[in-house]
């Protein structure tokens, strides 16, 4: 990343209880994002810093950025930062101690038709209105030497997909990406306060509680080397305590699959959302191949072909254990039936008898 930054920064008050008023100006910023597949560009920013108090108010009066020129990201608020020192010695490096408290937070976030990934699996645009607010502060520690208190944060707006393409035949793919030893921290954060005991120093990881609606209208497609599907829909995203909780429905709206060298074109579809079994939608799911049987009697003799029918795969239940059945002119028929009639246009027992 590189971009030009300007600093404005004066402090005010004691050593141990400083505040800072000024600003930060950030242009023409570029951020090169192999994780995500595409650049960061045209990042800039203005932020003001005011006292408040014996606080510093941090003014994020705008944060813009685009993706490789394709929608545009705008951020503003503000939040409120305590700087507090104390036992400061210039000699000795391990004497340095105090704490650093976030106490108030506001912000903002308005996105149009922003690129958030282009990778051969998943491309992706979106827009929608993100608010963050703080909800509650962890305890103080008095007898930490350092302390570093994040509030946690409430996450709440509106998502819309703009556009969203994911290529199954690609997640064959090995990705070896190294994790940030914060975001491992965040993962495997449990609630409870972590502590590094080799400088017994307090650094709370905040929680972070999700209310979104996600809105889907069309223009999701799943696709692959034997298939393709068109959904939308609407969800409502939740999470609290770090579980997560969908509610709402993804309909099919069209597409396709081979199935023993034959398409079967999607007549049906739905996915239903349960609430914490984010990974056990119910589906309910009809697709049919149409076909013609080889011509006999009368049709035979005049030459005539035989009349359309139609064999239908439909799925019912949970997604991870849904029940299959098969229909032959929505008559109920073994799967044996089902792959002769695709192989040679006949059952079975005609092929028997």
């Amino acid at each position: 990343m590189h971009a030009l930054v300007d600093m404005n920064i004066q402090t005010h008050g004691n050593f141990q209880n400083p505040t800072m008023t000024g600003n930060i100006t950030l242009r023409d910023g570029v951020f090169q994002n192999r994780l995500l597949g595409h650049d960061v560009q045209n990042i800039r920013s203005e932020i003001q810093i005011t006292e408040s108090g014996q606080s510093s108010l941090i003014n994020f009066e705008s944060l813009h950025f685009e993706t490789d020129g394709l929608g545009e990201f705008n951020f503003t608020g503000y939040t409120t930062a305590i700087f507090n020192l104390k036992n400061v010695s210039f000699t000795h490096s391990n004497d340095f101690a105090g704490f650093l408290e976030i106490t108030d937070t506001d912000l903002n976030a308005v996105i149009r038709n922003l690129q958030l990934l282009y990778l051969p699996e998943i491309r992706s645009n979106v827009s929608g209105n993100i608010n963050i607010t703080n909800s509650s502060l962890p305890s103080i520690f008095p007898n930490a030497d350092n302390i570093i208190v994040l509030p946690d944060l409430i996450m709440t707006g509106d998502i819309l997909s703009n556009h969203l393409r994911i290529n199954i035949d690609q997640f064959q793919r090995t990705i070896t990406v190294p994790e940030p030893i914060l975001v491992t921290a965040m993962r495997e954060y449990t609630g409870e306060v972590v502590i590094y005991e080799n400088n017994d120093t307090i650094f709370t990881i905040p929680g972070i509680d999700v209310n979104m609606f996600v809105n889907l209208p069309r223009n999701v497609f799943i696709h692959g080397r034997d298939m393709f599907i068109e959904l939308r829909g609407e969800t409502r995203l939740l999470v609290n305590n770090s579980e997560p909780f969908i509610d709402g429905h993804l309909e099919l709206v069209r597409g396709h699959f081979f199935y023993l060298g034959q398409r079967f074109d999607l007549s049906e579809g739905l996915i239903t959302f349960l609430g914490h079994e984010v990974d056990n939608p119910l589906i309910s799911i009809r697709a049919d191949y149409s076909f013609r049987r080889p011509a006999t009697g009368t049709a035979r003799e005049e030459g005539r072909p035989a009349a359309r029918e139609t064999i239908s795969l439909v799925l019912e239940g949970h997604l991870q254990s849904p029940e299959i059945t098969f229909l032959w002119n929505n008559q109920y028929v073994d799967e044996h039936d089902v792959v002769s009639l695709i192989l040679t246009g006949r059952t079975v027992d005609e092929l028997m008898g």
